[in-house]
């Protein structure tokens, strides 16, 4: 292989990494966008998105629209915010900082094995850098890929990531011997965003004897059953960090903004009610089938039952939970109605598609 083939190749294969960093979001609006926002917008229909706008857009007046008017301005309402064309300029910009690092490291390697005209070359940590962010970047993406959770602001935290992995390779490599230096600005540039800066912080730290930068911290969503450490972060992402915040919070905004299943948020929601009253003596409940509002909702409604079998096997579920939670039974049935009558709640179960209601009489 001569020189003009060899520089040739390597102009290649920086072109091929470049096309990597961008081609899983075209991909994914192309396929898996749509999807996903069919298959929310598929649920609600005309009760449900009357139900939505009663209690989340009061102040819209939808009286006068026709079932399928109603639906497209469903639809149309989440469109500037979480549309595709969010997605524009942050995948120009990943594009830009993705071509600019690729062409940089295309002429390095040309220089370093001498097979280009010029002496442009980039410092090696600045490559190592690069190239770790890069494996990061594509890794990140194939796995949102193959999951359908791809959001713009990701897109925008694989920008950042390229714009941080110098400073931050540069900055590290500092703390090791020379020959180190190389090697370390790749590894720190394959991990985590969050994890470099963890780093940093606890480098920082033990440096300059400011003692415990409070980093580490428990999760407080992994609590609620099913819901995993990725989960958890993912709606820490979107800024729901507490239970709270997820018991009350706007169910298809926060589909849209995670990613994740509508029905998926739904039941970690409708966990959320119930935690906030009873917090960790909520799992002590799961073998009752009290582990949602949901069923809390068809408990209330059971208690109210024309069947006799019905009601008095609800207050013996009733007095059994009483009993877990150290409670007298008429204060955990208020409680319980407490739950039922939040406005979320009757939403949740609205969207359902389950008729509580009836199934308990």
């Amino acid at each position: 292989m001569d020189r003009e083939q060899y520089a040739l190749l390597i102009g290649l294969a920086c072109s091929l990494g470049w096309v990597m960093v961008w081609l899983p979001c075209v991909l994914h609006l192309s396929v898996a966008w749509r999807r996903g926002n069919q298959r929310l917008f598929l649920v609600f229909r005309t009760n449900e998105i009357k139900s939505y706008y009663d209690q989340f857009l009061p102040t819209q007046d939808i009286s006068g629209d026709k079932p399928d008017e109603l639906k497209r301005r469903f639809e149309e309402h989440f469109a500037p915010r979480y549309g595709r064309r969010r997605y524009i300029l942050p995948l120009l910009l990943l594009v830009l900082v993705a071509a600019t690092g690729a062409w940089g490291t295309a002429k390095t390697l040309q220089s370093w094995q001498a097979v280009a005209s010029g002496q442009f070359r980039f410092p090696a940590i600045a490559v190592s850098a690069f190239l770790g962010a890069f494996t990061w970047v594509v890794y990140d993406q194939f796995g949102r890929l193959r999951n359908g959770d791809l959001t713009f602001h990701d897109v925008y935290g694989c920008v950042f990531r390229f714009l941080i992995a110098l400073p931050f390779g540069f900055s590290l490599s500092k703390w090791v011997t020379p020959e180190f230096g190389v090697p370390v600005a790749f590894l720190l540039g394959t991990f985590p965003t969050g994890t470099l800066f963890k780093i940093g912080r606890r480098l920082a730290v033990q440096k300059f004897g400011l003692g415990n930068d409070g980093a580490e911290y428990s999760n407080e969503l992994e609590k609620l059953q099913c819901v995993s450490k990725s989960s958890a972060e993912r709606f820490m992402d979107e800024g729901t960090n507490t239970i709270a915040e997820l018991a009350w919070s706007d169910p298809v905004d926060l589909t849209l903004r995670t990613n994740q299943e509508f029905d998926y948020v739904i039941d970690c929601a409708s966990q959320a009610l119930v935690w906030v009253y009873f917090t960790d003596k909520t799992k002590d409940l799961y073998k009752l089938s009290l582990r949602t509002a949901h069923e809390v909702t068809s408990l209330i409604y059971t208690l109210e039952s024309s069947d006799s079998d019905k009601r008095t096997q609800a207050q013996a579920a009733l007095a059994e939970a009483a009993k877990i939670l150290g409670m007298e039974a008429t204060a955990l049935q208020h409680t319980l109605r407490q739950i039922e009558e939040d406005p979320f709640t009757r939403f949740l179960v609205a969207v359902w598609h389950w008729p509580v209601k009836e199934a308990a009489q």
